[in-house]
């Protein structure tokens, strides 16, 4: 059987009529309201998944690198943990690159493993760990920084670990202030 129905007020006729709606049908079309079948639908966008993002830090093309950095920021607190486990990566490239990410999220579950970095075979992960370290104000980031210096040789590192000093004596944390007066008054 044919249907009649009015659509932008001209009539049409069809052999079958489907009408679409979105959840208000009961007020719009009372005597359908019963006959309606919810049609779930969703829009799908796929994102990397954050370990995903991470791999790609270990890329060696600087465009994929900086975009995947841009995605994990955007992720913020949900790209940390996959993040926290990029320091542990046998590639020096990832490693070097989650720290300042996880800097600049500022996710407090990041001060330890951050401050764990400071121990890394690699002196230019040392340093990028002290650079990252540097905005968790602590007193323990501090120790950390204090025993880095007493023991490191590599200039660009201890250059780096008394650079992160100064910011947490910037911070509130005085107590930083008095190893980088040493190290000067020596």
């Amino acid at each position: 059987p044919d249907t009649r129905c009015e659509i932008l007020l001209r009539e049409v006729q069809a052999g079958a009529v489907l009408i679409e709606t979105n959840g208000y049908t009961a007020r719009l079309l009372p005597t359908l309201a019963r006959r309606v079948v919810p049609d779930g639908s969703y829009i799908v966008a796929p994102e990397p998944l954050a370990p995903e993002l991470v791999r790609r830090l270990g890329s060696r093309r600087e465009s994929v690198v900086d975009a995947a950095k841009t995605r994990l920021c955007v992720k913020g607190a949900r790209a940390v943990d996959a993040l926290i486990d990029a320091l542990e990566s046998d590639n020096p490239r990832i490693r070097a690159h989650a720290m300042p990410l996880l800097a600049l999220i500022g996710d407090p579950r990041s001060r330890e493993p951050l401050t764990a970095m400071l121990l890394d075979r690699d002196p230019r992960i040392r340093e990028v760990a002290a650079r990252s370290v540097a905005r968790y104000p602590s007193s323990a980031v501090v120790a950390a920084l204090e025993r880095s210096l007493e023991k490191e040789k590599h200039l660009d590192v201890r250059i780096a670990a008394l650079q992160a000093l100064l910011e947490q004596y910037a911070a509130g944390q005085e107590r930083a202030l008095c190893h980088v007066l040493a190290l000067l008054l020596d």
